[in-house]
């Protein structure tokens, strides 16, 4: 799912990019996040709680499934 964020939430003028960290098990579940570029608004939170019920395929090395991190963008607003 995407981040739960009305166009209401967000003050009429103000757009831009959060980007978030996320670190990925094995498994391709996200284990840490780690905010690197902030909206405010409580947006963030937002990001975060959706990024915690995303799962990944997990990246491969050799035939096996490692933990990764990538960095995950959304802009607002949508």
């Amino acid at each position: 799912p995407n981040p739960d964020v009305r166009p209401w939430q967000i003050p009429s003028g103000v757009e831009g990019t959060v980007i978030v960290e996320v670190t990925i098990d094995a498994q391709g579940n996200v284990t840490e996040t780690r905010v690197l570029k902030a909206l405010g608004y409580g947006i963030e939170d937002k990001v975060i709680a959706a990024l915690r019920n995303w799962h990944f395929s997990p990246a491969m090395m050799d035939g096996r499934a490692i933990p990764s991190q990538q960095d995950v963008y959304f802009h607002f607003p949508t």
